[in-house]
Protein backbone atom coordinates (compact mmCIF):
# COMPACT_ATOMS: atom_id res chain seq x y z
CA UNK A 1 0.00 0.00 0.00
CA UNK A 2 1.17 3.51 -0.78
CA UNK A 3 2.74 4.97 2.41
CA UNK A 4 1.18 8.41 1.87
CA UNK A 5 -2.30 6.88 1.55
CA UNK A 6 -1.64 4.78 4.64
CA UNK A 7 -0.64 7.89 6.66
CA UNK A 8 -3.74 9.76 5.46
CA UNK A 9 -5.96 6.91 6.62
CA UNK A 10 -4.15 6.67 9.96
CA UNK A 11 -4.61 10.38 10.55
CA UNK A 12 -8.35 10.05 10.13
CA UNK A 13 -8.80 7.85 13.18
CA UNK A 14 -5.69 7.98 15.39
CA UNK A 15 -5.70 11.48 16.81
CA UNK A 16 -5.69 12.27 20.55
CA UNK A 17 -9.47 12.66 20.54
CA UNK A 18 -11.71 9.61 20.67
CA UNK A 19 -12.76 8.28 17.28
CA UNK A 20 -15.97 9.77 15.94
CA UNK A 21 -17.75 6.43 16.33
CA UNK A 22 -16.99 6.39 20.06
CA UNK A 23 -17.94 10.04 20.46
CA UNK A 24 -21.28 9.42 18.70
CA UNK A 25 -22.09 6.32 20.79
CA UNK A 26 -24.47 7.13 23.68
CA UNK A 27 -22.38 4.97 26.05
CA UNK A 28 -19.01 5.71 24.39
CA UNK A 29 -18.00 2.15 23.56
CA UNK A 30 -14.22 1.97 23.13
CA UNK A 31 -14.25 0.68 19.56
CA UNK A 32 -10.54 1.33 19.02
CA UNK A 33 -9.65 -0.58 22.20
CA UNK A 34 -11.86 -3.52 21.24
CA UNK A 35 -10.33 -3.72 17.76
CA UNK A 36 -6.84 -3.56 19.27
CA UNK A 37 -7.73 -6.46 21.60
CA UNK A 38 -9.20 -8.45 18.71
CA UNK A 39 -6.00 -7.99 16.69
CA UNK A 40 -4.23 -9.78 19.57
CA UNK A 41 -6.95 -12.48 19.73
CA UNK A 42 -7.74 -11.18 23.21
CA UNK A 43 -11.48 -11.85 23.26
CA UNK A 44 -11.62 -11.64 27.04
CA UNK A 45 -10.07 -8.17 26.93
CA UNK A 46 -12.39 -7.02 24.15
CA UNK A 47 -15.40 -8.35 26.08
CA UNK A 48 -14.23 -6.62 29.23
CA UNK A 49 -13.95 -3.29 27.38
CA UNK A 50 -17.37 -3.73 25.80
CA UNK A 51 -19.13 -4.80 29.00
CA UNK A 52 -17.58 -1.88 30.87
CA UNK A 53 -19.71 0.48 28.76
CA UNK A 54 -22.72 -1.74 28.10
CA UNK A 55 -24.71 -3.28 30.99
CA UNK A 56 -26.25 -6.12 28.93
CA UNK A 57 -23.70 -6.91 26.19
CA UNK A 58 -25.61 -9.76 24.53
CA UNK A 59 -28.82 -7.75 24.23
CA UNK A 60 -27.24 -4.47 23.17
CA UNK A 61 -25.11 -6.14 20.50
CA UNK A 62 -28.39 -7.08 18.81
CA UNK A 63 -30.63 -4.04 19.41
CA UNK A 64 -28.17 -1.15 19.15
CA UNK A 65 -29.34 1.40 16.59
CA UNK A 66 -25.74 1.95 15.44
CA UNK A 67 -25.36 5.75 15.51
CA UNK A 68 -21.64 5.09 15.08
CA UNK A 69 -22.07 3.77 11.52
CA UNK A 70 -22.87 7.16 10.01
CA UNK A 71 -19.90 8.79 11.80
CA UNK A 72 -17.33 6.15 10.92
CA UNK A 73 -14.56 7.86 8.96
CA UNK A 74 -14.15 4.77 6.81
CA UNK A 75 -17.30 5.98 5.02
CA UNK A 76 -14.98 8.44 3.29
CA UNK A 77 -12.79 5.59 2.04
CA UNK A 78 -15.05 2.66 1.27
CA UNK A 79 -17.46 1.33 3.93
CA UNK A 80 -17.84 1.75 7.70
CA UNK A 81 -16.59 -0.77 10.21
CA UNK A 82 -19.49 -3.05 11.10
CA UNK A 83 -19.20 -2.37 14.81
CA UNK A 84 -22.40 -4.15 15.86
CA UNK A 85 -21.21 -7.31 14.10
CA UNK A 86 -17.87 -6.97 15.92
CA UNK A 87 -19.75 -6.60 19.19
CA UNK A 88 -21.79 -9.77 18.54
CA UNK A 89 -18.58 -11.67 17.79
CA UNK A 90 -16.90 -10.30 20.91
CA UNK A 91 -19.87 -11.36 23.04
CA UNK A 92 -19.95 -14.87 21.53
CA UNK A 93 -16.23 -15.46 22.01
CA UNK A 94 -15.42 -13.30 25.03
CA UNK A 95 -18.34 -14.26 27.25
CA UNK A 96 -16.85 -17.76 27.56
CA UNK A 97 -13.96 -16.31 29.57
CA UNK A 98 -16.11 -14.11 31.79
CA UNK A 99 -15.33 -14.58 35.45
CA UNK A 100 -17.73 -14.53 38.34
CA UNK A 101 -19.31 -11.16 39.09
CA UNK A 102 -18.17 -9.82 42.43
CA UNK A 103 -20.89 -8.11 44.44
CA UNK A 104 -19.63 -5.80 47.20
CA UNK A 105 -20.91 -6.07 50.76
CA UNK A 106 -24.48 -4.86 51.13
CA UNK A 107 -25.19 -1.30 52.13
CA UNK A 108 -28.03 -0.42 54.45
CA UNK A 109 -29.94 1.49 51.79
CA UNK A 110 -32.70 -0.32 49.93
CA UNK A 111 -33.72 0.84 46.48
CA UNK A 112 -36.96 0.15 44.63
CA UNK A 113 -36.78 0.06 40.85
CA UNK A 114 -40.17 0.40 39.24
CA UNK A 115 -40.29 -1.26 35.85
CA UNK A 116 -38.20 -4.11 34.47
CA UNK A 117 -37.54 -2.83 30.97
CA UNK A 118 -33.98 -2.29 29.76
CA UNK A 119 -33.63 1.01 31.67
CA UNK A 120 -34.96 -0.41 34.93
CA UNK A 121 -32.80 -3.53 34.65
CA UNK A 122 -29.74 -1.39 33.92
CA UNK A 123 -30.40 0.72 36.99
CA UNK A 124 -31.00 -2.35 39.17
CA UNK A 125 -27.80 -4.04 37.99
CA UNK A 126 -25.72 -0.88 38.42
CA UNK A 127 -27.01 -0.28 41.96
CA UNK A 128 -26.58 -3.94 42.96
CA UNK A 129 -22.97 -3.88 41.76
CA UNK A 130 -22.47 -0.85 44.03
CA UNK A 131 -23.75 -2.81 47.03
CA UNK A 132 -27.33 -1.57 47.36
CA UNK A 133 -30.20 -3.90 48.21
CA UNK A 134 -32.46 -3.73 45.16
CA UNK A 135 -36.07 -4.75 44.60
CA UNK A 136 -37.69 -4.57 41.17
CA UNK A 137 -41.43 -4.05 40.86
CA UNK A 138 -42.80 -5.00 37.44
CA UNK A 139 -46.45 -4.71 36.51
CA UNK A 140 -46.25 -7.37 33.79
CA UNK A 141 -45.44 -11.04 34.27
CA UNK A 142 -41.90 -10.96 32.84
CA UNK A 143 -38.61 -9.08 32.85
CA UNK A 144 -37.50 -7.18 29.77
CA UNK A 145 -40.35 -4.81 28.98
CA UNK A 146 -40.44 -3.95 25.25
CA UNK A 147 -37.57 -6.35 24.57
CA UNK A 148 -40.09 -9.20 24.82
CA UNK A 149 -42.01 -7.77 21.86
CA UNK A 150 -39.04 -7.68 19.48
CA UNK A 151 -38.96 -10.14 16.60
CA UNK A 152 -36.73 -13.20 16.65
CA UNK A 153 -34.66 -11.63 13.84
CA UNK A 154 -34.04 -8.48 15.86
CA UNK A 155 -33.35 -10.16 19.22
CA UNK A 156 -33.32 -13.96 19.44
CA UNK A 157 -35.24 -15.19 22.50
CA UNK A 158 -32.29 -17.35 23.57
CA UNK A 159 -30.09 -14.22 23.79
CA UNK A 160 -32.68 -12.41 25.91
CA UNK A 161 -33.11 -15.44 28.19
CA UNK A 162 -29.33 -15.85 28.55
CA UNK A 163 -28.84 -12.25 29.64
CA UNK A 164 -31.88 -12.19 31.93
CA UNK A 165 -30.77 -15.51 33.46
CA UNK A 166 -27.43 -13.95 34.35
CA UNK A 167 -29.27 -10.95 35.76
CA UNK A 168 -31.42 -13.13 38.02
CA UNK A 169 -28.20 -14.53 39.52
CA UNK A 170 -27.40 -11.12 41.05
CA UNK A 171 -29.66 -11.81 44.04
CA UNK A 172 -32.06 -8.98 43.30
CA UNK A 173 -35.60 -9.26 44.61
CA UNK A 174 -37.94 -9.39 41.62
CA UNK A 175 -41.67 -8.86 42.07
CA UNK A 176 -43.47 -9.65 38.82
CA UNK A 177 -47.16 -8.87 38.22
CA UNK A 178 -46.73 -6.29 40.94
CA UNK A 179 -47.79 -2.77 40.05
CA UNK A 180 -47.14 0.28 42.21
CA UNK A 181 -49.64 3.04 42.93
CA UNK A 182 -53.30 3.60 43.53
CA UNK A 183 -55.40 0.48 42.88
CA UNK A 184 -52.25 -1.64 42.42
CA UNK A 185 -50.63 -4.46 44.45
CA UNK A 186 -48.50 -2.02 46.45
CA UNK A 187 -49.50 1.58 47.25
CA UNK A 188 -46.96 4.29 46.42
CA UNK A 189 -46.65 5.43 50.07
CA UNK A 190 -45.68 1.93 51.15
CA UNK A 191 -42.82 1.90 48.63
CA UNK A 192 -41.69 5.38 49.70
CA UNK A 193 -41.59 4.28 53.35
CA UNK A 194 -39.71 1.01 52.74
CA UNK A 195 -37.16 2.16 50.17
Amino acid sequence: MDQNLLRQRENLCTQENPPKCTAECPVHVDVRGMITALKKNDYAGAYKLYSRSVPFPSIISYVCEEPCQSKCLRNQLDAPVLIRELEKHIVREGRKSQGKVLIPPSKKQKVAVIGAGLSGLTLAKTLKLKGYEVSIFEKSSSLGGKLNGLSEETLPKEILELELGFFKGLNIEIKLSHGIGKNEATPWNEVKNQF
